[in-house]
């Protein structure tokens, strides 16, 4: 039994498909852009973090 063939989508079904892969990177790239930010705001400010954690953990080491 021969499968029925596909139907083609119309211009207005690929104007949505490409609609929505456009959609698609431009969320990526708005993905990647707030994950670079944070990594560099834990880089630039790991040397101030570092202090105030091992200040915090020798308080709870004393009590």
């Amino acid at each position: 039994m021969d499968s029925p063939s596909p139907i083609p989508p119309t211009p207005a079904e690929l104007d949505q498909l490409l609609q929505l892969v456009g959609d698609a990177k431009t969320t990526s790239y708005f993905a990647v852009a707030a994950l670079t930010s944070l990594i560099y705001d834990h880089v630039v400010s790991f040397d101030k973090e570092v202090p105030l954690l091992l200040q915090r953990v020798s308080a709870s080491h004393s009590a």
